[in-house]
């Protein structure tokens, strides 16, 4: 049988890493996700970032895992997630939303004075970012 003919367009996200195997476990990450299947997600998600560190799409699935946790108040899950982002992509183009994330979820467990060292500096390794506006705002509340 002939292959069946690709898909008009990636998904964003994917660019041209769409027949990768981490690009699969991050469209199945994704559409667990999207069927409110949080945990399964995770496990999904954790599989491609212990199977392909490298991928472009780690950082992406990483930040996912931490925002499920978020999403679900389990601050401390989601601060682990976060740090472990911005410790694994340090120059990753969602480090400045995590630091963000990281400060709220400090601010969540009660350690303020942390928190906004988070946002000041998501504003001074990051000024032009959207998070660098948030931490602003937060700062000045």
């Amino acid at each position: 049988a002939p292959p069946a003919p690709a898909p008009p367009a990636a998904p964003p996200l994917l660019g041209s890493a769409t027949t990768t195997p981490a690009a699969d476990l991050y469209r199945q990450g994704i559409g667990q996700l999207r069927a409110k299947a949080d945990d399964a997600a995770i496990l999904t998600f954790y599989d491609l970032i212990a199977t392909y560190p490298d991928s472009p799409l780690r950082e992406s699935a990483q930040f996912l895992v931490a925002d499920i946790y978020y999403k679900q108040k389990d601050w401390r899950g989601a601060l682990a997630e976060f740090e472990a982002l911005v410790a694994a992509v340090p120059r990753g183009e969602k480090v400045p939303d995590a630091l963000l994330k990281i400060g709220l979820c400090q601010k969540d467990l009660g350690d303020g004075a942390r928190a906004k060292r988070s946002w000041e500096r998501v504003v001074r390794e990051h000024p032009q970012s959207a998070a660098a506006r948030q931490a602003r705002a937060l700062l000045r509340n």
